[in-house]
C-alpha cells in the first residue's frame, strides 16, 4: 500500500522531504474525516493535516496526540538522535496564511476576476512557491495559504490577493 494520505495543504517542505524518501503522498480534501477515508481506501500507513491532526491506520481512525507522541517517541529510541536532529532534515519554508471574511463564500467559485487572478499568481510562484485558495467548509471566510522559498515573493502574493479578495468579495 501507499505510506502517506495528508490534506492538499500540507508543507511544501514535507511534500519535497517525503519525495526524497521515496514515499508517495496522497493528497485528500480538507477534513481528518477525508484523511481517514483515504487512508482505508488506499491503504496507507497514515495520515494527517496541518491542524496536527495524525491518524495512523490500526490505531485510531482520527487524530489523537497521545497516540502520535507515543510513536514520536519510538521513533527517536530507534533512531538513538534528538528530534531536532531529526526535524533538521526538512527544508524550512515560509509560510503565509489568511483568513478572508466575506458576505458570501460560493460567489468566490462564480468569480471570473479572482480566477484570472489566482492563475497569474500561481504562475509567478511557479516552481518556488504554491497557492491554495478555497471557501471555508465552516465559516463565511476564504481561506489562503500561500508558501515558497521566497519569503519576499510569498507575503507578496499573499498580500495582493488577499486584498483583491476583500475588495471583490468582502
Amino acid at each position: 500500500g501507499l505510506d502517506l494520505a495528508m490534506l492538499y495543504r500540507y508543507h511544501r517542505r514535507i511534500g519535497e522531504a517525503l519525495e526524497a524518501e521515496r514515499i508517495e503522498l496522497v493528497r485528500t480534501k480538507v477534513g481528518d474525516r477525508y484523511v481517514a477515508e483515504e487512508i482505508e481506501r488506499r491503504g496507507c500507513r497514515l495520515g494527517g493535516e496541518q491542524s496536527g491532526h495524525i491518524i495512523f491506520r490500526g490505531c485510531s481512525t482520527t487524530g489523537d496526540g497521545l497516540i502520535t507522541t507515543l510513536q514520536v517517541l519510538t521513533i527517536l529510541r530507534e533512531e538513538g538522535r534528538p528530534l531536532r536532529e531529526l526535524a533538521a532534515r526538512l527544508p524550512r519554508y515560509p509560510q503565509v496564511l489568511h483568513s478572508i471574511p466575506v458576505r458570501d463564500p460560493e460567489l468566490f467559485h462564480r468569480h471570473e476576476r479572482l480566477r484570472e487572478a489566482i492563475s497569474s499568481l500561481q504562475a509567478r510562484l511557479d516552481g518556488v512557491g504554491r497557492l491554495l485558495v478555497r471557501p471555508s467548509g465552516t465559516q463565511p471566510v476564504i481561506r489562503l495559504m500561500v508558501e515558497g522559498k521566497d519569503e519576499a515573493l510569498i507575503r507578496e502574493v499573499g498580500r495582493e490577493l488577499k486584498g483583491l479578495i476583500e475588495q471583490e468579495l468582502g
